[in-house]
């Protein structure tokens, strides 16, 4: 039997209304490319701009490294949050620990 394979799904039309007002307020969200994307799948970009639906398929604007290049909105997805629970444990162990001072000096 085969394993069942989960797609990502791509922007709903809610989250691309996210993106138009984020943009309309000077922001630029950042996504996650899809499986759908390619090569560049799990990659993160920022949106730049949204262009004319019915002018090309591929109307999300979105900046990868230095270059802008239009997807379509089933390429991309909004990154997961992942959720913190405080300081790393390694960032813990290497703090310095405080030394006593020896006893000759009491």
């Amino acid at each position: 039997m085969a394993a069942a394979r989960t797609t990502a799904q791509g922007l709903a039309p809610e989250e691309l209304q996210h993106i138009r007002d984020t943009l309309a307020g000077g922001r630029k969200p950042r996504v996650m490319f899809t499986e759908s994307a390619g090569q560049i799948a799990g990659q993160l970009g920022q949106v730049v701009e949204l262009t004319d639906p019915a002018v090309s398929d591929e109307w999300l604007v979105v900046r990868f490294g230095r270059d802008e290049l239009p997807f379509s909105p089933p390429t991309c997805r909004f990154r997961p949050r992942v959720r913190g629970g405080g300081p790393s444990r390694s960032r813990n162990r290497n703090r310095r620990r405080r030394r006593r001072p020896s006893r000759s000096s009491w």
